[in-house]
């Protein structure tokens, strides 16, 4: 049995994975560097890249070794207090009822020395709070036990659970469908953000090296229909492979369970990830699909916990709906009554639509043409087509907006060629704002903004008395609620 209250050390594997972080982390500095010094002066390489590695490797151990016997953590007066640095010292202390999150990673480097990387994720930070770089497995998976037992878990309408019970698996199907249906243009701008960021950084080492067999190629090339076509197709079908590869990085293995202690969510192929949330960390539910996703029914639901706009993405509680039951099965611990079931639900009006063209539309579609006309002439005005393509979304989006309210939740169903829902229990508002432009002033409508730890919900557009009736309803169930909201 293990005493917490005394100062632990972590697994003598968190050296081997200390020094693999600090080498990451030298090396995506100094590459430059290093190219620049051979490609300018090429006797010698050998020996200067060896003495390279040997130096960046012993930098990097000696800071692995400090860190490793200046990082102890113990728990005391329901508070996790950890003691680090390298160079200068400092101790956090966090107290049980707040933490938020408790994550396990297991990188191949962990898998290899049997240990986890524990992170601990707090409310109102920007980042983790503290990760504990690798405990034994037996030991990790005691320590996140201990942290989860200090808190209160069981939403009050769920019974307690006595073991943990699946309810989504991802299988080979569903991985082959989230492979085909993934962003693939989000993929496209990462690859081109990161190509001309590495290049960068490599033109100190393309000015100083002689490259004539490209320029012998580059005045031959002729850029034709067939050129085009065969580059816009290969770049295609990289980004679909390369979208491919992150929606089996993160989605393999990848199933869902419930316990009295929350939601227990696992998965990862290369770099495997456990992660815990208790139900009433959870402040927000949505669920949404790009326009691939939405023809091969799946869903990305997102439960929103406290300080979600802070959180960088890979901390973010994401995980994959492949059919309605699953929906179905997850909404309940946060949720049992649906308002938009039996409910034709409300618009906003079509105002909407028109003033987002006058004071977003034109404004922006004036911008573009006028750079695309300094640019490139007459052909450039086609970019003034941006105007009619963002009334047509903005139409879309409006005339897919509903939103549904009853007793316990209000439900919004968003999106112009994807779809989204957001579910909001009136328990987890914390403050609501009525706003009026003096359009919405003269025509007796207003925007009602509805405040959570996890982020806002937005009702634009909608009649003044509905916004000033939800807005008293909503302030009611705040003051009058028993339920705590975290």
């Amino acid at each position: 049995m293990i005493n917490w209250q005394q100062p632990q050390r972590q697994s003598k594997a968190a050296i081997l994975i200390m020094v693999i972080r600090v080498l990451k982390e030298m090396l995506r500095a100094l590459w430059p560097i290093l190219l620049i010094t051979i490609f300018k002066d090429k006797e010698n390489t050998g020996w200067k890249l060896l003495s390279f590695v040997v130096i960046v490797t012993v930098i990097a151990l000696t800071i692995a070794l400090i860190g490793y016997f200046n990082f102890k953590f113990h728990v005391a007066n329901n508070q996790l207090i950890i003691r680090q640095g390298v160079f200068k010292k400092k101790v956090l202390t966090i107290p049980l009822d707040k933490i938020q999150t408790v994550h396990l990673e297991q990188s191949i480097w962990h898998t290899l020395t049997h240990s986890f990387k524990v992170i601990i994720d707090t409310a109102g930070t920007e980042k983790v709070e503290s990760s504990i770089y690798a405990l034994n497995a037996a030991i990790a998976a005691s320590f996140k036990q201990l942290l989860l037992e200090q808190q209160p878990h069981t939403a009050e309408h769920m019974p307690v659970m006595l073991k943990q019970t699946t309810i989504i698996k991802v299988n080979a199907t569903d991985l082959l469908k989230l492979c085909l249906t993934a962003n693939h243009i989000e993929t496209l701008v990462l690859v081109c953000i990161f190509v001309f960021s590495k290049i960068e950084d490599l033109k100190p080492v393309l000015n100083n090296a002689s490259f004539g067999w490209l320029e012998q190629y580059e005045k031959q090339l002729a850029f034709t229909w067939k050129l085009v076509l065969a580059i816009t197709l290969i770049i295609t079908i990289l980004s679909v492979i390369i979208s491919s590869i992150r929606v089996l990085l993160r989605y393999a293995n990848f199933n869902v369970q419930v316990s009295s202690k929350g939601f227990h969510i696992r998965g990862g192929l290369i770099q495997s990830r456990q992660m815990v949330i208790p139900f009433n960390k959870v402040q927000l539910m949505s669920w949404n699909a790009n326009f691939l996703k939405r023809f091969a029914g799946i869903y990305i639901l997102h439960l929103k916990a406290i300080g979600e706009d802070d959180l960088k993405k890979k901390q973010k509680v994401l995980f994959p709906i492949t059919n309605n039951q699953q929906l179905a099965q997850v909404t309940p611990y946060y949720q049992t009554d649906l308002p938009n079931v039996g409910n034709n639900g409300y618009e906003i009006k079509k105002a909407y639509t028109w003033l987002r063209a006058l004071w977003m539309g034109i404004p922006t579609a004036s911008i573009l043409g006028t750079i695309g006309y300094l640019t490139g002439g007459y052909a450039g005005l086609w970019l003034l087509l941006w105007l009619p393509y963002f009334i047509i979304v903005t139409a879309v989006f409006r005339k897919n907006f509903r939103f549904f309210v009853n007793e316990e939740a209000l439900q919004l169903n968003t999106g112009a060629w994807g779809r989204q829902s957001v579910l909001m229990n009136w328990n987890k508002v914390q403050s609501v704002i009525l706003k009026q432009s003096p359009y919405q002033r003269r025509n007796q409508l207003a925007s009602l903004i509805f405040f959570t730890a996890g982020g806002k919900v937005k009702l634009p557009y909608i009649p003044l008395d509905d916004a000033s009736y939800l807005a008293d309803f909503a302030l009611m169930k705040i003051e009058s609620s028993k339920t705590k909201w975290m």
